[in-house]
């Protein structure tokens, strides 16, 4: 079996296609509907783009690096099976991953840096905003997803990080107004993104 694989966006779109797995899955941009020109891919690759597109859960990491490169990847999870996906130069990268390193390989996607001094504080997001409007050098989020009874999926939780002068910062939301800052190395952010995926997903 494959643990990791590429392929060319013109053939991602292709075999998306081919296989009718719909409507493209944040943060990836895929045409919909057919392609011509797709091979029938190997049962791995098409376990793959299957569970990106029809995941029980998923995590989107977005985010903007050094010298503007963006960060595009979706960890895509069904029952013991879960894979990441990584878009990056018009090329798509993909590899088989356990469930229960979700968190882990969603953190070691973004450069290291230490966390920023101070404490977590829970402030209105007028105040969040004063950290964040800070000069940045990268900047980013983890959304989760989950899919519904009705075969739906949801939004259900975002997870902002900023990295500036000071280290980094990650900032939960707590309704529309309220939130918390806290300063976040890999082992912080690892564990507030833990918390996010545990409260939606457990129960």
């Amino acid at each position: 079996m494959l643990r990791s694989f590429s392929l060319p966006q013109q053939a991602m779109d292709a075999l998306w296609g081919k296989l009718g797995l719909g409507q493209h899955v944040f943060p990836f941009t895929v045409p919909d509907g057919p392609r011509n020109g797709a091979e029938t891919p190997s049962p791995d690759v098409e376990r793959a783009l299957t569970l990106l597109a029809g995941s029980q859960r998923a995590v989107a990491v977005c985010g903007v690096l050094a010298g503007g490169r963006n960060l595009l990847a979706r960890v895509a999870v069904k029952g013991e099976q879960a894979v990441l996906a990584v878009h990056q130069a018009e090329r798509f990268f993909f590899q088989f991953i356990y469930p229960e390193s979700v968190e882990r390989e969603c953190v070691h996607l973004l450069p290291r840096e230490r966390a920023a001094p101070g404490v977590a504080v829970a402030s209105d997001l007028h105040a969040a905003q004063a950290i964040f409007a800070r000069p940045r050098l990268r900047s980013g989020y983890f959304t989760a997803f989950a899919r519904g009874r009705d075969g739906r999926e949801r939004q259900l939780g975002t997870l902002a990080w900023i990295d500036n002068a000071d280290g980094r910062y990650c900032m939960t939301e707590q309704g529309r107004r309220q939130g918390t800052v806290a300063p976040a190395d890999d082992a912080n952010l690892t564990r507030q993104l833990s918390e996010l995926l545990t409260r939606h997903f457990v129960g």
